[in-house]
Protein backbone atom coordinates (compact mmCIF):
# COMPACT_ATOMS: atom_id res chain seq x y z
CA UNK A 1 0.00 0.00 0.00
CA UNK A 2 1.77 3.85 -1.41
CA UNK A 3 1.13 6.74 0.48
CA UNK A 4 -0.08 9.14 -1.38
CA UNK A 5 1.40 12.49 0.15
CA UNK A 6 -1.13 14.59 -2.00
CA UNK A 7 -4.07 12.74 -0.95
CA UNK A 8 -3.54 13.22 2.22
CA UNK A 9 -2.86 16.58 2.07
CA UNK A 10 -5.97 17.14 0.70
CA UNK A 11 -7.78 15.21 3.45
CA UNK A 12 -6.28 17.46 5.80
CA UNK A 13 -7.43 20.24 3.94
CA UNK A 14 -10.75 19.01 3.54
CA UNK A 15 -11.55 18.20 7.55
CA UNK A 16 -10.06 21.89 8.09
CA UNK A 17 -12.51 23.33 5.85
CA UNK A 18 -15.11 21.24 7.88
CA UNK A 19 -14.06 22.27 11.07
CA UNK A 20 -13.62 26.32 9.47
CA UNK A 21 -17.25 25.77 8.22
CA UNK A 22 -18.42 24.66 11.38
CA UNK A 23 -16.97 27.48 13.53
CA UNK A 24 -18.40 29.98 10.62
CA UNK A 25 -21.65 28.36 11.55
CA UNK A 26 -21.46 28.80 15.30
CA UNK A 27 -20.51 32.04 14.77
CA UNK A 28 -23.30 32.89 12.20
CA UNK A 29 -25.85 31.28 13.98
CA UNK A 30 -24.57 33.40 17.49
CA UNK A 31 -25.18 36.43 15.16
CA UNK A 32 -28.52 35.35 13.63
CA UNK A 33 -30.15 35.14 17.25
CA UNK A 34 -28.27 38.04 18.50
CA UNK A 35 -30.31 40.08 15.53
CA UNK A 36 -33.28 38.86 16.27
CA UNK A 37 -33.34 39.88 19.61
CA UNK A 38 -32.52 42.91 19.04
CA UNK A 39 -35.54 43.19 16.71
CA UNK A 40 -37.70 41.75 19.98
CA UNK A 41 -36.16 44.16 22.20
CA UNK A 42 -37.79 44.34 25.65
CA UNK A 43 -39.65 40.78 24.93
CA UNK A 44 -37.41 38.45 27.13
CA UNK A 45 -36.20 39.32 30.81
CA UNK A 46 -33.22 37.56 30.35
CA UNK A 47 -31.77 38.12 26.69
CA UNK A 48 -28.34 36.81 27.40
CA UNK A 49 -29.72 33.22 28.97
CA UNK A 50 -32.12 33.39 25.63
CA UNK A 51 -29.36 34.11 23.31
CA UNK A 52 -26.76 31.18 25.28
CA UNK A 53 -28.85 28.52 25.24
CA UNK A 54 -30.10 28.89 21.23
CA UNK A 55 -27.35 29.27 20.32
CA UNK A 56 -25.57 26.02 21.43
CA UNK A 57 -28.78 24.41 20.76
CA UNK A 58 -28.59 25.11 17.10
CA UNK A 59 -24.61 24.54 17.16
CA UNK A 60 -24.96 21.16 18.54
CA UNK A 61 -25.94 17.98 16.65
CA UNK A 62 -29.63 17.70 18.47
CA UNK A 63 -30.08 21.05 16.76
CA UNK A 64 -28.40 20.95 13.43
CA UNK A 65 -31.47 20.84 11.18
CA UNK A 66 -33.07 23.78 13.13
CA UNK A 67 -33.26 27.50 12.36
CA UNK A 68 -34.30 30.33 13.81
CA UNK A 69 -36.79 33.66 13.15
CA UNK A 70 -39.57 35.57 14.82
CA UNK A 71 -43.33 33.65 15.17
CA UNK A 72 -46.45 34.80 16.28
CA UNK A 73 -47.02 32.98 20.20
CA UNK A 74 -50.38 32.33 21.04
CA UNK A 75 -50.15 32.42 24.87
CA UNK A 76 -53.02 30.65 27.50
CA UNK A 77 -54.89 33.32 27.90
CA UNK A 78 -55.53 34.28 24.11
CA UNK A 79 -53.20 36.56 23.21
CA UNK A 80 -50.33 36.40 20.94
CA UNK A 81 -47.12 37.67 20.86
CA UNK A 82 -43.68 37.54 19.02
CA UNK A 83 -41.03 35.17 20.23
CA UNK A 84 -37.99 33.66 19.14
CA UNK A 85 -38.74 30.14 17.50
CA UNK A 86 -36.41 27.33 16.26
CA UNK A 87 -38.25 25.71 14.00
CA UNK A 88 -37.35 22.53 11.55
CA UNK A 89 -36.37 18.93 12.43
CA UNK A 90 -35.06 16.44 15.09
CA UNK A 91 -33.91 13.35 14.67
CA UNK A 92 -34.81 10.24 16.27
CA UNK A 93 -34.33 6.40 15.81
CA UNK A 94 -37.26 4.10 15.61
CA UNK A 95 -36.72 0.36 15.18
CA UNK A 96 -32.96 1.24 13.71
CA UNK A 97 -33.88 3.64 11.06
CA UNK A 98 -33.37 7.72 11.25
CA UNK A 99 -36.34 9.84 11.09
CA UNK A 100 -37.04 13.56 10.54
CA UNK A 101 -40.01 15.06 12.64
CA UNK A 102 -40.81 18.50 12.20
CA UNK A 103 -41.34 21.08 15.50
CA UNK A 104 -41.44 24.45 16.31
CA UNK A 105 -39.60 25.20 19.49
CA UNK A 106 -41.01 28.99 20.88
CA UNK A 107 -39.28 30.59 23.85
CA UNK A 108 -41.79 32.38 25.60
CA UNK A 109 -41.10 35.93 27.26
CA UNK A 110 -39.83 34.00 30.74
CA UNK A 111 -37.66 31.57 29.58
CA UNK A 112 -35.61 30.37 31.98
CA UNK A 113 -38.36 30.85 34.59
CA UNK A 114 -40.74 28.63 31.80
CA UNK A 115 -39.68 25.69 29.73
CA UNK A 116 -39.73 26.10 26.10
CA UNK A 117 -43.20 25.50 24.18
CA UNK A 118 -42.45 23.00 21.44
CA UNK A 119 -44.98 22.03 18.45
CA UNK A 120 -45.18 19.16 16.22
CA UNK A 121 -45.99 20.62 12.83
CA UNK A 122 -46.57 17.10 10.62
CA UNK A 123 -46.25 18.16 6.73
CA UNK A 124 -49.28 17.28 4.10
CA UNK A 125 -48.64 13.34 3.81
CA UNK A 126 -48.31 13.22 7.85
CA UNK A 127 -51.07 12.92 10.34
CA UNK A 128 -50.38 13.28 14.34
CA UNK A 129 -51.22 10.03 15.97
CA UNK A 130 -54.50 10.04 17.98
CA UNK A 131 -54.11 10.13 21.77
CA UNK A 132 -50.56 10.09 21.94
CA UNK A 133 -48.45 10.24 25.35
CA UNK A 134 -46.77 13.32 24.99
CA UNK A 135 -48.36 14.95 21.91
CA UNK A 136 -51.53 16.35 22.23
CA UNK A 137 -54.16 16.78 18.93
CA UNK A 138 -52.61 20.33 18.30
CA UNK A 139 -49.63 19.39 18.26
CA UNK A 140 -48.16 20.57 21.53
CA UNK A 141 -45.70 18.36 23.36
CA UNK A 142 -45.84 17.36 26.80
CA UNK A 143 -43.01 15.37 28.91
CA UNK A 144 -41.71 14.90 32.34
CA UNK A 145 -38.89 17.16 31.42
CA UNK A 146 -40.89 19.84 30.60
CA UNK A 147 -43.10 19.38 33.90
CA UNK A 148 -39.87 18.82 36.17
CA UNK A 149 -38.00 22.23 34.87
CA UNK A 150 -35.61 24.04 36.91
CA UNK A 151 -34.31 26.91 36.10
CA UNK A 152 -30.35 26.17 36.79
CA UNK A 153 -30.30 23.13 35.54
CA UNK A 154 -32.52 22.58 32.61
CA UNK A 155 -31.32 23.29 28.93
CA UNK A 156 -32.53 23.28 25.05
CA UNK A 157 -30.07 20.71 24.16
CA UNK A 158 -31.18 18.54 27.33
CA UNK A 159 -34.77 18.99 26.31
CA UNK A 160 -34.64 18.19 22.33
CA UNK A 161 -32.86 15.38 23.54
CA UNK A 162 -35.44 13.94 25.75
CA UNK A 163 -37.92 14.67 23.11
CA UNK A 164 -35.88 12.44 20.32
CA UNK A 165 -35.71 9.72 23.05
CA UNK A 166 -39.64 9.51 23.87
CA UNK A 167 -40.11 9.91 19.88
CA UNK A 168 -37.94 7.19 19.38
CA UNK A 169 -39.95 4.51 21.61
CA UNK A 170 -43.29 6.52 20.41
CA UNK A 171 -43.05 7.98 16.91
CA UNK A 172 -45.45 10.61 17.37
CA UNK A 173 -46.91 11.06 13.75
CA UNK A 174 -47.28 8.56 10.75
CA UNK A 175 -48.18 8.78 7.23
CA UNK A 176 -51.31 9.46 5.98
CA UNK A 177 -53.61 6.56 4.28
CA UNK A 178 -54.26 7.18 1.03
CA UNK A 179 -57.57 8.99 -0.44
CA UNK A 180 -58.01 9.87 3.12
CA UNK A 181 -58.21 13.47 4.61
CA UNK A 182 -58.83 12.35 8.53
CA UNK A 183 -58.53 8.91 8.93
CA UNK A 184 -57.93 7.73 12.51
CA UNK A 185 -54.79 5.60 13.10
CA UNK A 186 -54.46 1.76 12.72
CA UNK A 187 -54.12 -0.64 16.23
CA UNK A 188 -50.38 -0.48 15.41
CA UNK A 189 -49.18 2.35 12.93
CA UNK A 190 -46.68 1.89 10.53
CA UNK A 191 -42.73 3.40 10.89
CA UNK A 192 -42.58 6.87 9.90
CA UNK A 193 -41.89 7.48 6.50
CA UNK A 194 -38.66 8.51 5.40
CA UNK A 195 -40.03 12.23 4.14
CA UNK A 196 -37.96 12.61 1.21
CA UNK A 197 -39.09 15.71 0.38
CA UNK A 198 -37.96 16.88 3.95
CA UNK A 199 -34.45 15.73 3.11
CA UNK A 200 -34.85 17.68 -0.69
CA UNK A 201 -36.26 21.01 1.39
CA UNK A 202 -33.11 20.66 3.50
CA UNK A 203 -30.54 19.94 0.79
CA UNK A 204 -32.20 23.43 -0.98
CA UNK A 205 -31.82 24.81 2.23
CA UNK A 206 -28.45 23.87 3.04
CA UNK A 207 -27.29 25.57 -0.32
CA UNK A 208 -29.14 28.31 0.58
CA UNK A 209 -27.62 28.72 3.80
CA UNK A 210 -23.88 27.92 2.21
CA UNK A 211 -24.32 30.78 -0.35
CA UNK A 212 -25.40 33.13 2.75
CA UNK A 213 -22.50 31.93 4.65
CA UNK A 214 -19.95 33.25 2.00
CA UNK A 215 -22.16 36.29 1.87
CA UNK A 216 -22.21 36.64 5.50
CA UNK A 217 -18.41 35.66 5.61
CA UNK A 218 -17.90 38.70 3.39
CA UNK A 219 -19.85 41.19 5.34
CA UNK A 220 -18.61 39.60 8.58
CA UNK A 221 -14.61 40.06 6.79
CA UNK A 222 -15.46 43.89 6.52
CA UNK A 223 -17.09 44.06 10.15
CA UNK A 224 -13.98 43.38 11.01
CA UNK A 225 -11.96 45.22 9.26
CA UNK A 226 -14.45 47.90 10.23
CA UNK A 227 -14.28 46.69 13.95
CA UNK A 228 -10.49 46.59 14.12
CA UNK A 229 -10.70 50.49 12.58
CA UNK A 230 -12.97 51.27 14.68
CA UNK A 231 -11.02 49.95 17.48
CA UNK A 232 -8.04 51.33 16.58
CA UNK A 233 -9.30 54.68 16.83
CA UNK A 234 -10.61 53.97 20.21
CA UNK A 235 -7.45 52.75 21.08
CA UNK A 236 -5.50 55.58 19.92
CA UNK A 237 -7.97 58.15 21.48
CA UNK A 238 -7.70 56.92 24.47
CA UNK A 239 -3.90 56.50 24.41
CA UNK A 240 -4.03 60.21 23.76
CA UNK A 241 -6.62 60.79 26.34
CA UNK A 242 -4.39 59.05 29.13
CA UNK A 243 -1.42 60.88 27.40
CA UNK A 244 -3.02 64.44 28.30
CA UNK A 245 -4.55 63.18 31.68
CA UNK A 246 -0.75 61.68 32.30
CA UNK A 247 0.77 65.36 30.84
CA UNK A 248 -1.48 67.41 32.65
CA UNK A 249 -1.07 65.49 36.06
CA UNK A 250 2.23 66.29 35.99
CA UNK A 251 1.69 69.92 35.14
CA UNK A 252 -0.29 70.51 37.95
CA UNK A 253 2.03 69.09 39.97
CA UNK A 254 4.86 70.96 39.02
CA UNK A 255 2.40 73.99 39.23
CA UNK A 256 1.80 73.13 42.43
CA UNK A 257 5.25 72.23 44.16
CA UNK A 258 6.79 75.69 41.94
CA UNK A 259 4.02 77.29 43.49
CA UNK A 260 4.98 76.45 47.03
CA UNK A 261 9.02 76.72 46.53
CA UNK A 262 7.88 80.55 45.20
CA UNK A 263 5.62 81.11 48.28
CA UNK A 264 8.37 80.03 50.60
CA UNK A 265 11.21 82.01 48.72
CA UNK A 266 8.56 85.28 48.76
CA UNK A 267 8.20 84.43 52.46
CA UNK A 268 12.23 83.81 53.31
CA UNK A 269 12.93 87.51 51.34
CA UNK A 270 10.02 88.75 53.29
CA UNK A 271 12.08 87.64 56.41
CA UNK A 272 14.89 88.97 55.27
CA UNK A 273 13.45 92.01 54.57
CA UNK A 274 12.43 92.49 58.23
CA UNK A 275 16.12 91.15 59.42
CA UNK A 276 17.88 93.77 57.43
CA UNK A 277 15.70 96.49 58.76
CA UNK A 278 15.86 95.51 62.25
CA UNK A 279 19.78 95.33 62.09
CA UNK A 280 19.89 98.47 60.40
CA UNK A 281 17.45 100.07 61.50
CA UNK A 282 15.75 101.51 58.30
CA UNK A 283 11.82 102.87 58.24
CA UNK A 284 9.63 100.22 59.41
CA UNK A 285 11.63 97.96 60.89
CA UNK A 286 9.75 99.38 64.35
CA UNK A 287 12.61 100.00 66.62
CA UNK A 288 13.04 103.77 67.79
CA UNK A 289 16.61 103.21 69.14
CA UNK A 290 17.94 103.44 65.37
CA UNK A 291 18.60 99.50 64.76
CA UNK A 292 20.24 97.06 66.41
CA UNK A 293 23.86 97.91 65.05
CA UNK A 294 23.11 101.18 66.44
CA UNK A 295 22.26 99.74 69.78
CA UNK A 296 25.38 97.02 70.01
CA UNK A 297 27.80 100.01 69.18
CA UNK A 298 26.97 102.09 72.11
CA UNK A 299 26.97 99.35 74.30
CA UNK A 300 30.52 98.20 73.12
CA UNK A 301 31.44 101.93 73.71
CA UNK A 302 29.89 101.42 77.26
CA UNK A 303 31.90 98.28 77.92
CA UNK A 304 35.20 99.66 76.49
CA UNK A 305 35.01 102.51 79.00
CA UNK A 306 34.04 100.04 82.04
CA UNK A 307 37.00 98.15 80.48
CA UNK A 308 39.59 101.24 80.65
CA UNK A 309 38.09 102.17 84.43
CA UNK A 310 38.82 98.43 85.60
CA UNK A 311 42.23 98.90 83.96
CA UNK A 312 42.64 102.50 85.95
CA UNK A 313 41.18 101.06 89.09
CA UNK A 314 43.34 97.84 88.79
CA UNK A 315 46.35 100.00 88.25
CA UNK A 316 45.19 101.91 91.02
CA UNK A 317 45.43 98.79 93.52
CA UNK A 318 48.64 97.53 92.22
CA UNK A 319 49.80 100.74 93.49
CA UNK A 320 48.63 100.82 96.78
CA UNK A 321 49.78 97.10 97.14
CA UNK A 322 52.87 98.32 96.42
CA UNK A 323 53.34 101.08 98.61
CA UNK A 324 52.05 98.83 101.50
CA UNK A 325 54.65 96.25 100.82
CA UNK A 326 56.98 99.42 101.10
CA UNK A 327 55.52 100.29 103.99
CA UNK A 328 55.82 96.88 105.68
CA UNK A 329 59.64 97.13 104.76
CA UNK A 330 60.55 100.23 106.29
CA UNK A 331 58.58 100.52 109.33
CA UNK A 332 58.05 97.61 112.07
CA UNK A 333 54.95 98.58 113.55
CA UNK A 334 51.36 99.36 111.81
CA UNK A 335 48.66 101.47 112.79
CA UNK A 336 45.38 99.25 112.73
CA UNK A 337 43.57 102.35 111.78
CA UNK A 338 45.60 102.76 108.43
CA UNK A 339 44.74 99.07 107.43
CA UNK A 340 41.29 99.86 106.93
CA UNK A 341 40.74 103.28 104.58
CA UNK A 342 37.30 103.67 103.48
CA UNK A 343 37.26 105.48 99.87
CA UNK A 344 34.52 107.50 100.56
CA UNK A 345 32.05 109.06 102.99
CA UNK A 346 29.52 106.64 103.06
CA UNK A 347 32.09 103.80 103.49
CA UNK A 348 33.82 105.85 106.73
CA UNK A 349 30.40 106.45 108.10
CA UNK A 350 29.53 102.03 107.74
CA UNK A 351 33.02 101.55 109.28
CA UNK A 352 31.99 103.78 112.11
CA UNK A 353 28.51 102.74 112.56
CA UNK A 354 29.80 98.88 112.02
CA UNK A 355 32.28 99.48 115.05
CA UNK A 356 30.13 101.05 116.97
CA UNK A 357 27.43 97.98 116.61
CA UNK A 358 30.00 95.37 117.43
CA UNK A 359 30.71 97.55 120.68
CA UNK A 360 27.41 97.21 121.63
CA UNK A 361 26.44 93.90 120.75
CA UNK A 362 30.10 93.12 123.02
CA UNK A 363 28.13 95.14 126.15
CA UNK A 364 24.82 93.67 125.80
CA UNK A 365 27.17 90.18 126.40
CA UNK A 366 28.81 91.21 129.05
CA UNK A 367 25.21 92.72 131.15
CA UNK A 368 23.75 89.54 130.49
CA UNK A 369 26.65 88.23 132.27
CA UNK A 370 27.26 90.46 135.13
CA UNK A 371 23.59 90.20 135.85
CA UNK A 372 24.00 86.84 135.84
CA UNK A 373 27.22 86.38 138.34
CA UNK A 374 25.00 88.96 140.44
CA UNK A 375 27.61 91.71 139.58
CA UNK A 376 24.49 94.66 138.73
CA UNK A 377 20.79 94.67 139.77
CA UNK A 378 18.08 94.10 137.74
CA UNK A 379 17.24 97.18 137.30
CA UNK A 380 20.41 98.63 136.22
CA UNK A 381 20.53 95.93 133.90
CA UNK A 382 17.64 96.72 132.05
CA UNK A 383 17.60 100.06 131.92
CA UNK A 384 21.05 99.81 130.29
CA UNK A 385 19.77 97.29 127.92
CA UNK A 386 16.88 99.44 126.74
CA UNK A 387 19.38 102.60 126.08
CA UNK A 388 21.72 99.96 124.38
CA UNK A 389 18.92 98.35 122.04
CA UNK A 390 17.29 101.18 121.32
CA UNK A 391 20.97 103.05 119.84
CA UNK A 392 21.75 99.45 117.95
CA UNK A 393 18.30 99.90 116.36
CA UNK A 394 18.95 103.16 114.99
CA UNK A 395 23.06 102.37 113.74
CA UNK A 396 21.55 98.98 111.71
CA UNK A 397 18.74 101.53 110.11
CA UNK A 398 21.59 104.41 109.32
CA UNK A 399 23.77 100.90 108.20
CA UNK A 400 20.91 99.82 105.76
CA UNK A 401 19.98 103.35 104.79
CA UNK A 402 23.85 103.79 103.52
CA UNK A 403 24.01 100.38 101.65
CA UNK A 404 20.90 101.59 99.53
CA UNK A 405 22.78 104.42 98.78
CA UNK A 406 25.56 102.31 97.53
CA UNK A 407 23.57 100.06 95.53
CA UNK A 408 22.26 102.55 93.84
CA UNK A 409 25.63 104.31 93.06
CA UNK A 410 27.01 101.00 91.83
CA UNK A 411 23.86 100.52 89.42
CA UNK A 412 23.65 103.68 88.08
CA UNK A 413 28.19 103.00 87.12
CA UNK A 414 31.49 101.67 88.38
CA UNK A 415 32.18 103.58 91.72
CA UNK A 416 34.96 105.85 91.37
CA UNK A 417 38.55 105.27 93.81
CA UNK A 418 39.71 108.28 95.58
Amino acid sequence: LRREPGIIFLQETAQESKIKIKMMNRHNNYQTVSRLLQRLSGVYRDPSRVINDSTSLLNSDAGRHLRPDISDLLLNDGTSMRSLRLHGTIQMMYRGASYHIPIDLHLPPNYGVRPPMIFVRPVPSMMIKQGHKHVGSDGMVYMPYLHSWRPRSHNLIDTVTSMARLFGEDPPVFSRPAGSVAAAPAPTPPPPPQYHHVTEEQERIRRMEMEANEANEAVRIAREAEAREVEDNRLAAESKQRLRDKAKFMLDSYSESSKREIAGHLEDQILLGKSASFVTGAKGAGISTGGQMEYFTKRKEELEKHHSDMDESIQKLEDYIKEVEQSKKTTDQIDVDELAMPADIHSAQMLILSAENAAIHDALYFLDKGLSDNKISMDVHLKTVRRLARRQFLIKAHLLKIGQVKASEYARGFPTWQ
